[in-house]
């Protein structure tokens, strides 16, 4: 947070802080991305194991039919 404050009292004209600004937008993309793969691999897991129950629970139907 501290760095947060310094880069935003900087003077806005200065390269370095605009340097500053585009490695920190950088990062926040990354952050992002990142994010965005982590949930979806989340919901892919989640899909994975519902179909593995959902399967199951129709063998077990099945077989109790018998």
């Amino acid at each position: 947070m501290k760095d947060l404050f310094h880069l935003i009292s900087w003077n806005n004209h200065s390269k370095q802080h605009v340097k500053d600004v585009s490695h920190f937008d950088a990062i926040v993309k990354m952050r992002h991305q990142v994010n965005h793969f982590v949930s979806t691999l989340q919901q892919y897991g989640e899909s994975q194991l519902s179909h593995v129950s959902w399967c199951r629970f129709l063998y077990s139907s099945t077989r109790s039919n018998i």
